[in-house]
């Protein structure tokens, strides 16, 4: 490993120690030099959209802000709630120490349209999976468990008050959180009292007709969720001087969506230079490719030593069109949404 500088302050733990090319950044705010465009990564045509649906068609922004809605009182009291949620979060466990591999994927089933985001809440007790198929819309689907799912039998349905956009949703600790279409706001969703629990606006955001990630489905604003909590990773203008725009990785306060100046890391991941972003162990990787079929995690930056590195880990894209990969922290599985296939892929660790 060849290490160009140090970091100014002492590394918590070095999670990376895969043998790879090593650059150092001086501090969390601070960008690295950006990192070469790999060749190989050129990504070919995005197939063909499915038959549009009665939401596929955007509508102009709104500007009114959305409406936070007291909830009714819970029957649970909060040192119960508090409880419960501590022995969930145990379920998760520790970190493991190397990123090892990722494997093929697996084929668990073919449902929607080409895009969309399929995720488990890894904090629930339950196995329900959340559905949203395309980059736009206002449904959520709920399904029992993966077999309800394959079957097609729904279990639930959330008509939200607020239209999401892209497919960098997530589902954590009982609330549905997403983008806002058209805007720069993050709506947390409680899935069990129906409501807008929490709203925000990230001040930052470069927002554009266009999106960061090269497969160009109006992901501008991404979460993520780890061992460590909630994530928000989007793209901000660079202060450095730079012409283009980095990639921010934000931990994110999952009661009110604020977010700390001493855990948002930008990063020297560049817009449009690669396709698909997930976190592990508040390690952040990057996908090269949506549609080349042996891709590669080309990218990785630790938050825990402020350091960044080029791991060079397949990733296979089996049907070419690759439109969400996450990770969840429970089953420590990525789920990934591939041309209308919801596949997973088992994380492997070193040790």
């Amino acid at each position: 490993v060849s290490q160009i500088s140090e970091v100014t302050t002492a590394p918590k733990k070095v999670l990376l120690t895969t043998t790879v090319s090593e650059l150092a950044i001086t501090t969390a705010t601070t960008e690295a030099p950006p990192l070469p465009v790999l060749t190989s990564s050129t990504p070919g045509s995005a197939t063909t959209q499915a038959t549009s649906s009665s939401s596929a068609s955007p509508i102009s922004p709104v500007s009114a802000s959305p409406t936070l809605r007291k909830p009714p009182t819970p029957r649970q009291s909060p040192e119960d709630q508090k409880e419960e949620e501590d022995d969930l979060r145990k379920v998760i466990g520790r970190c493991k120490e190397t990123l090892s591999t990722i494997s093929g994927p697996t084929i668990q089933n073919t449902y929607g349209r080409n895009e969309g985001a399929w995720m488990k809440d890894p904090l629930a007790k339950d196995e329900k999976i959340y559905i949203t198929s395309y980059y736009y819309g206002n449904n959520l689907v709920e399904f029992r468990n993966l077999e309800s799912f394959k079957q097609g039998r729904w279990s639930n349905s959330y008509k939200l008050p607020y239209n999401w956009i892209g497919t960098g949703h997530a589902v954590y600790n009982g609330s549905f959180y997403y983008n806002r279409a058209f805007t720069r706001n993050i709506i947390k969703y409680d899935l069990k009292q129906r409501y807008v629990a929490a709203w925000a606006m990230l001040h930052d955001v470069v927002y554009e007709e266009t999106t960061p990630w090269r497969w160009r489905g109006h992901s501008d604003i991404d979460f993520a969720t780890d061992e460590n909590g909630l994530w928000v990773i989007y793209p901000a203008f660079d202060d450095e001087g730079f012409q283009e725009d980095v990639i921010v990785l934000s931990k994110v306060n999952e009661v009110d969506l604020s977010t700390r100046k001493e855990t948002t890391w930008r990063t020297s991941l560049r817009k449009n230079f690669y396709s698909n972003c997930f976190v592990i162990c508040g390690v952040l990787y990057a996908v090269d490719s949506y549609s080349k079929r042996n891709a590669n995690i080309s990218y990785a930056f630790d938050t825990h030593t402020n350091t960044q590195i080029i791991p060079r880990l397949l990733f296979e894209n089996e049907y070419s069109y690759m439109t969400q990969i996450d990770y969840n922290p429970k089953d420590r599985l990525l789920y990934a949404w591939d041309n209308g296939h919801q596949v997973t892929y088992h994380v492997i660790f070193a040790y």
